[in-house]
């Protein structure tokens, strides 16, 4: 049976009858509109593209053309099945991919290979065009290829007649473009010929095929058809493939076997005319003398048998002294006005010996070059005196030939003949050499190269015969030659290759278009009477199929019922959740697998019972009442309730309960469903002690504090019996954190914790309130005496040593008391007034409590104010250095001076020290505050040494906090580099508390920083508790001796004996004692008259501003009240 489909350009069939359009899978059908046809356009580029690429990794080296093109019956198909409308897509793939081509092989300029590419383009459009209709008018295309006839007409019209289009106009356009030679042109013609029948042969049946909506009759032909192709596609490939090696195999051979000829000829031509220079040395040094005309015979000879040489010559040796000897000597031999002279005429140097040209055979016709200097010329006398140090041939690089010979090398051997000195030299042409080397070969298709690398660049190259782009067979090899090395490279060109291939790339590209097309006919032929006879049995059994329809569906209704009521049982058995089934009198019918894990009890124990049965007693009856109202009104049931298990332990489940009903709606069955969620309530229970617990302590989090607290009030509302709380918080806690580390710290909060915690009631909740706070709340006490003696009992608890990680600790604590309802009915003002009243008690030096006053709250606001205006101060540079200089006692220079901190406030003036340091220290402000005094202080002595004035040490206080940091010693360093002050200009005071506080970390800061070069100066001495053998651990440079002393020195006698033993102590240690304080002219006296180095204080000058200490800085200034005082002899 014939047919045809019609397609959008309306094919007129020969014979057969239409076969309506739905036949065609959709992708096939023809363009409805122009966006249709637009993206049929851009499908049909894109597989040209693809398939071409593909197609290409098959061409016969090195071929423009491939034996199998695929793009060709992809072509063909799609203008059969979507109409010719579609040409523009064919023309775009196919010059995308010959432009490509065009690029990759360099067929010419870019110009060249777009047009090379347009013409081959719209060959390949013509050769569709054509085939598609040849194939609609003659086979009534597209076809279901089922005949003989039809495959026959398909493979003729739509392949060998059609595929001659594009193989003609492709293979005139590359000859016309220089990219084929017209030998060339035949095999081309026929490579590509035979690629486009083989693509139409192959992919066009194929797709014709598909294209089909598959039934039972035309499946399994397109499954044979697509086993054709893959099979004539992987066949093809391998032959030809195979072929491309064997070719490319014996063309490399040959191409070698060639090259190695000419490359050993070439060595053979450069030795003999070496040879010939040394034999015509030879022979300068075997004669007395040697006339014109024997020399001329000789080099004649020697030339016949040496075609690369241009000449032979004979160049004298002559000294500057001996010119004129020379001359004569030339002219007395018939030379008649012979005379040593530049080519130029240029005058002769008269510092070197003269390189004249002698004798020259040939002669240059028309130029007597006897007598040039070739000396004169630099190229010449370089090659000439290195073959006379070196006593052996030279060549030159590429130079211009004396006598305008055009370019050449030339060679020179050293002779030392009975005649005089001179040097055998020839002249190699190199073109003349090449020439008669590669006369004897057939040179098409090869190019050549002579090179010496190591010429400059412009006498690099040779000798070039023809240029290769990216060949891929070449030859290198390298000479020798009068101390030189030439680099000789043979390449051979696309028409070398082509020239060379054999008879049997042509005859394999036939053979597998033959048996391509034998193949695909038969498989066509065959399949085709298959398919038809398959559509025959298919009409006949159409109607039993439809008799047995109606059976087979009852019997799959009846199958798909089963397997649902298996699917149910096995859902059922296997689900995770604990099912049970009850039936209307409230029986257990059937349990799961999951219900016997969890409750432990097996079907057969609990079919037949009540639920009730396994009821753990734990609810009231009415909860199962409202369970029953629930499903009688709604259906359905859900939430937790207890269960027991089998070994009578209680868990709590999830429970959901639905009842079932029948068509008529009564209840016939109950569904429960449930899970054990004992393991979510344990996390659940888990999760709230976490977050109400202190992880560290295992105390009251300070939201169950809250908790607690509100619950205290509200009872103590309502008993009128109030309730009180502490506020406990560990002193000098950060201290012992940031010496001794986190890890000590949080065991002495645990430690304090359960102190705390069994001191107390047990109605007491003990909790922590966040670092080292904690809160105590009491319920029903309020009574002052027994909140004191409690107090009093927390803090010897806490007072007792403890020992963490070798380090034994005796912490103290600061407590403050708020009662409820006398400090407060609500639990923020209780907080905030026992924070208050424990502040009061740290003020009061700390160990102690205090109960919450109202004074106190003004004093805590007070606080709190200074702080936070004291962090905008940092903020905003309100802080500013005044300095109080440090005079020499007996002399009244400045020897230092002080950085001591002031607040400018913007409303309140300058503020001292002594009102906001103490702020800064409770509040942790005192390390930002000290980083900026290191920093500033700093700073403003590197600007008095810019100024010229007196340098001197700056001191500047460092606290306790600052002291123990870890990182202190690196943050002066920074501030040192940073200001570009020496280390030795910077002075810090450390008090004795400070540095008593923790001797190993303070010893190891103060090294590292005496290391450095900073001065230690200690501070109040006399005031701590340090001792002797404690300040000899300490790298100090200073002594400063406390105010409080100075001050009643001149009516206090213990005083005074105390100056004057600091005094003593620090001449013994060969420390500077420093006296702060001195405002008077009597305490000046005492000091010294006890040899006290150093003064400061308001007698001689008060803390100064910058600018007006820079006055004191000049360096004639001297203190105005020294000079008045007697100076005592010692």
């Amino acid at each position: 049976m014939t047919a045809a489909v019609a397609v959008a350009d309306g094919p007129r069939a020969h014979s057969g009858s239409a076969v309506p359009g739905p036949d065609l899978r959709r992708w096939a059908h023809p363009a409805t509109d122009r966006r249709g046809v637009l993206l049929r356009v851009a499908v049909l580029a894109l597989a040209y593209c693809a398939s071409g690429w593909a197609g290409l990794q098959l061409a016969l080296p090195p071929g423009y053309a491939t034996p199998i093109w695929p793009p060709s019956g992809l072509m063909m198909a799609l203008l059969l099945l979507w109409g010719v409308r579609v040409w523009p897509g064919v023309w775009i793939g196919s010059f995308a991919v010959n432009l490509w081509v065009g690029y990759a092989q360099a067929i010419g300029p870019e110009q060249t290979i777009a047009l090379v590419a347009a013409a081959i383009a719209c060959g390949s459009t013509a050769e569709g065009l054509l085939g598609a209709l040849l194939l609609r008018r003659f086979v009534a295309a597209p076809t279901l290829l089922d005949t003989a006839a039809d495959i026959g007409r398909f493979f003729l019209l739509g392949g060998l007649l059609a595929s001659t289009v594009a193989a003609s106009i492709s293979a005139l356009a590359l000859v016309a473009a220089g990219a084929l030679a017209a030998a060339d042109l035949a095999g081309h013609w026929l490579t590509w010929w035979v690629g486009d029948a083989m693509g139409v042969f192959l992919i066009a049946p194929l797709l014709l095929v598909a294209a089909r909506v598959p039934d039972a009759a035309t499946h399994g032909r397109l499954r044979a058809v697509a086993l054709t192709v893959a099979l004539a596609l992987a066949v093809g490939s391998l032959v030809i493939q195979q072929t491309n090696r064997v070719e490319s195999d014996r063309i490399a051979k040959e191409f070698t076997h060639t090259a190695a000829d000419i490359d050993s000829d070439l060595e053979t031509m450069l030795a003999e005319a070496g040879g010939a220079v040394y034999t015509l040395a030879d022979f300068f040094e075997a004669s007395t003398y040697v006339e014109e005309a024997q020399f001329a015979r000789f080099a004649d000879g020697l030339l016949r048998r040496s075609p690369g040489l241009r000449f032979l010559a004979w160049v004298a040796r002559v000294p500057a002294a001996s010119r004129a000897q020379h001359e004569r000597e030339a002219q007395q031999q018939g030379l008649a006005g012979y005379r040593i002279r530049s080519a130029a005429g240029a005058p002769l140097g008269a510092d070197q010996a003269y390189l004249p040209l002698r004798d020259l055979w040939p002669a240059v016709s028309g130029a007597d070059l006897r007598g040039v200097d070739l000396g004169a010329e630099p190229q010449y006398r370089s090659l000439l005196e290195a073959a006379w140090a070196a006593g052996q041939l030279r060549a030159s690089a590429r130079l211009a030939l004396i006598g305008k010979l055009g370019d050449g090398v030339v060679i020179a051997v050293p002779v030392k003949a009975p005649q005089g000195e001179g040097f055998a030299v020839g002249a190699i042409v190199v073109e003349q050499l090449m020439a008669h080397l590669l006369e004897r070969y057939d040179r098409h298709g090869l190019a050549f190269s002579l090179t010496e690398p190591a010429a400059p660049p412009d006498a690099h190259l040779l000798y070039e015969s023809g240029k290769a782009a990216d060949s891929t067979l070449a030859w290198s090899g390298a000479h020798a030659f009068g101390g030189r090395i030439w680099a000789f490279r043979i390449e051979a060109t696309p028409a070398y290759l082509r020239a060379h291939r054999s008879t049997e790339a042509w005859a394999t590209q036939v053979g597998v278009l033959l048996f391509s097309a034998l193949l695909g006919g038969f498989l066509l032929v065959l399949t085709g009477k298959a398919a038809r006879v398959e559509q025959l049995v298919a009409m006949r059994t159409a109607q039993l199929h439809e008799k047995n329809r109606a059976l087979a569906a009852e019997l799959e209704i009846r199958a798909r019922n089963e397997q649902r009521l298996r699917l149910a049982a096995a859902v059922f058995d296997h689900i995770g959740e604990a099912t049970m089934i009850t039936d209307a009198d409230d029986r257990i019918v059937s349990v799961n697998r999951a219900f016997t894990e969890i409750t432990g009890y097996r079907e057969d124990e609990v079919r037949g019972r009540n639920p009730r049965a396994l009821a753990c007693g734990r609810h009231d009856p009415a909860l199962y009442a409202d369970i029953r109202e629930q499903l009688r009104e709604k259906g359905i049931w859900r939430g937790e309730i207890w269960g027991r298990r089998k070994n009578g332990e209680h868990y709590p489940q999830w429970l959901s309960i639905a009842a079932v009903r029948d068509a008529a709606g009564k209840v016939t069955h109950h569904v429960a469903v449930f899970s054990d969620i004992s393991e979510r309530k344990a996390a659940e229970e888990r999760m709230l002690f976490l977050a109400q617990v202190d992880a560290l302590t295992n105390l009251p989090n300070r939201y169950l504090l809250a908790d607690r607290l509100q619950q205290a009030i509200e009872l103590a509302q309502r008993s009128g019996q109030g309730c009180a709380l502490m506020f406990v918080d560990i002193d000098r806690f950060k201290n012992i954190n940031d010496s001794l580390g986190h890890s000590v710290g949080d065991a002495l909060l645990r430690e304090i914790a359960e102190r705390l915690r069994r001191t107390v009631r047990a109605t007491d909740t003990v909790a922590r309130h966040g670092g080292d706070e904690f809160v105590i709340v009491m319920p029903a006490m309020t009574h002052a005496e027994e909140l004191a003696h409690l107090a009093d009992r927390i803090l010897v608890a806490v007072a007792q040593p403890v020992a963490i990680e070798q380090h034994v600790l005796t912490p103290t604590a600061s407590i403050g008391i708020a009662c409820c309802p006398a400090d407060g009915t609500d639990a923020e003002n209780l907080m905030k007034h026992a924070d208050a009243a424990m502040y009061a008690a740290k003020s009061a030096g700390r160990n102690a409590y205090r109960f919450f006053t109202p004074e106190m709250n003004t004093r805590v606001q007070q606080f709190l104010r200074i702080e936070n205006e004291l962090r905008r101060a940092l903020a905003h540079g309100e802080l500013v250095l005044h300095y109080q200089p440090q005079f020499d006692a007996f002399t009244g220079a400045v020897i230092g001076v002080e950085a001591l901190v002031r607040w400018r406030h913007p409303q309140r003036g300058l503020i001292l020290p002594g009102e906001f340091i103490p702020v800064a220290e409770e509040s942790g402000l005192i390390q930002a505050i000290g980083e900026w005094v290191v920093d500033e202080a700093c700073r403003q002595t590197r600007a008095w040494h810019d100024r010229g004035l007196r340098r001197v040490p700056v001191a500047v206080n460092l606290s306790a906090a600052e002291l123990h940091r870890a990182d202190t010693a690196g943050r002066i360093a920074g501030a040192l580099q940073r200001n570009g002050l020496a280390a030795r200009w910077l002075e810090l005071e450390i008090t004795e508390s400070a540095l008593m506080r923790d001797i190993g970390r303070a010893r190891l800061t103060l090294q590292v920083l005496h290391d450095m070069g900073v001065q230690i100066a200690l501070d109040d001495f006399g005031t701590g508790y340090s001792s002797l053998a404690h300040l000899r651990q300490f790298s100090l440079s200073a002594l400063k001796l406390d105010r409080s002393f100075v001050r009643d020195l001149e009516t206090d006698v213990n005083d005074a004996a105390i100056c004057r033993a600091v005094i003593a102590l620090g001449h013994t240690l060969g420390l500077r004692v420093i006296a702060e304080g001195v405002e008077t002219t009597g305490q000046l006296v005492f000091l010294r008259g006890n040899r006290c180095s150093a003064i400061q204080g308001a007698l001689f000058s008060p803390a100064l501003p910058p600018e007006q200490v820079a006055v004191l800085l000049q360096p004639d200034y001297v203190a105005p009240v020294a000079p008045t005082l007697p100076v005592p002899l010692f």
